[in-house]
């Protein structure tokens, strides 16, 4: 089996020059292709935006983009990099060659300009930019869009620009993703945009450079819409009027006024929950076009939500949405409250302000123990606990010490107990490091001894009633560790209540118009 994913992603190779987008999944990664969008869609909770508090890996070459697909559903990474940065290579992305060779195939962008008025349809209507009375078919337009997104990338690393300059930069940049995004949504494909902040601390601390990442959303978002097949901000938003006559005309139907977004967003990165009230504020600021917001014409809405990825509910939701697209179920008693339970046991920082667990890390489990699992078979507690050691051992246990971490996610990932030397060589860990953990492990519950120098790992949730001694005949260390256990286990049960009393919660919708 090769690598959880988030190790992947923070693997890449340095190199000279703009980096192609890469493949998603990564080649080391075990998650195949349809697996790999499972995991991925399991993050989003909203149809806007969705915060994902996660611990997650920083890229080696910031500037490296990753693009996945299967059938309809696209997902595309990226590492925060400043506005510009960020948009240009979202943009060089979804329009690359990897994109037009397996995503936007000649089977789905020849019918879209096949037709006579195709072209009128998408320049005038969908906005699309860049295009000519030339482009035939999916060679031109693939030629067309490799020019823009060379040229925009050469002139990215431009020093010393003058503020005009760096302003039609930004223009065409813009430009260039609502032009990928609305593409993509005129041939039925659904995209997400992950945008990805190992070091949230380290934005936020910076009070300008966090007012330009709210403002960059605050301008972004809103431009990814359409209403009946037409570029929503330019119905709504443009205050332009040479470009205002650059339209189609549209008819809007005064009971069904709400545009729908060409892509959804999804923030991961420690605490970015803590941006909804800014987002929030921020999408309720924008402005539309003053005939619209005086009255004296009809106009659109966007709506806008903004979910938080970690809610209960929401995790209740993921295992729930991933057992149906994989065409399983839980076994026997097991319900989707008490996988819940066990996956926020298993993830829970007990040692963050509040109790965060990744969906992804849900879904990457589940995942796994759907893989581990016969067909047809539903999934059990015991499965589900070895799906566990799929998953990076740096978030499991997250309270633990790394190397205890890598020992406890060795004895997951078995499908039997394990000896010593077996456990040395899956967790890779030192015999003095094994010495040192093994019997602290023990004494608080987090393993086993079923056979005599054999040991195998306690199911999430379940250690009071594997350890074997009184807390004051146990050294300080797993005292520690049977203290966390207790607290994790009283935040999990808060949490259980709160999500039935807080159901709304989840996700808040907000309207531009």
């Amino acid at each position: 089996m090769g690598q959880p994913l988030e190790v992947c992603l923070g693997a890449s190779a340095r190199g000279l020059g703009q980096p192609r987008p890469r493949r998603l999944p990564p080649s080391d990664c075990w998650l195949t292709g349809q697996e790999l969008v499972d995991r991925l869609a399991a993050g989003k909770c909203a149809d806007g935006v969705t915060l994902v508090n996660d611990r997650i890996q920083e890229f080696d070459d910031g500037r490296v983009t990753y693009l996945g697909h299967a059938e309809d559903e696209v997902h595309v990474a990226v590492q925060w990099g400043n506005p510009l940065p960020t948009l240009v290579r979202l943009g060089a992305a979804l329009l690359s060659k990897r994109a037009f060779n397996q995503i936007l195939t000649p089977s789905r962008i020849d019918p879209l300009l096949s037709a006579p008025t195709s072209l009128h349809t998408l320049r005038l209507g969908r906005q699309l930019g860049w295009l000519s009375d030339s482009t035939q078919d999916h060679s031109d337009l693939r030629t067309r869009y490799k020019r823009v997104t060379t040229s925009l990338l050469h002139r990215l690393g431009g020093r010393n620009q003058s503020r005009k300059t760096w302003s039609q930069l930004c223009s065409e940049a813009h430009g260039l993703l609502a032009t990928a995004t609305n593409l993509y949504d005129a041939a039925g494909l659904d995209v997400t945009i992950h945008v990805r902040l190992p070091d949230t601390a380290q934005l936020t601390r910076d009070k300008a450079r966090y007012r330009r990442f709210i403002s960059f959303m605050k301008n972004t978002v809103p431009k990814h819409a359409a209403y009946r097949g037409n570029s929503a901000p330019r119905m709504l938003l443009e205050k332009d009027g040479e470009k205002l006559g650059y339209r189609l005309p549209v008819d809007i139907d005064n009971g069904a006024r709400d545009a729908t977004l060409t892509a959804d967003w999804v923030i991961i990165g420690p605490d970015v929950a803590s941006f909804r009230t800014d987002l929030l504020e921020a999408f309720e600021s924008v402005s539309v076009r003053e005939q619209i917001a005086s009255g004296a014409e009809i106009g659109i809405r966007i709506p806008i939500e903004v979910g938080i990825g970690n809610e209960r509910a929401h995790l209740q939701e993921t295992i729930s949405t991933l057992l149906d697209r994989r065409g399983t179920t839980l076994a026997g008693s097991l319900d989707i409250s008490t996988a819940t339970d066990l996956y926020l046991y298993a993830f829970g920082d007990i040692e963050h302000e509040s109790l965060t667990c990744s969906p992804f890390d849900i879904a990457e489990g589940l995942i796994a123990a759907d893989r581990f699992t016969s067909s047809n078979v539903p999934l059990t507690v015991s499965v589900l606990a070895r799906g566990l050691g799929v998953v990076s051992s740096k978030k499991l246990y997250p309270w633990l010490p790394p190397t205890a971490r890598k020992l406890m996610r060795s004895l997951y990932k078995a499908d039997r107990p394990l000896k010593r030397s077996e456990i040395l060589e899956s967790a890779d860990i030192s015999k003095n490091s094994y010495g040192r953990h093994r019997s602290t492990l023990e004494d608080s519950g987090l393993l086993v001894e079923p056979e005599t120098h054999r040991y195998t790992a306690v199911i999430p949730g379940e250690w009071s009633s594997h350890r074997r001694s009184a807390i004051e005949e146990i050294d300080e260390d797993a005292q520690k560790w049977v203290l966390y256990q207790k607290l994790l286990a009283a935040q999990i049960r808060a949490r259980r209540v709160a999500s039935v009393q807080n159901a709304s919660s989840i996700k808040t919708r907000t309207y531009i118009g």
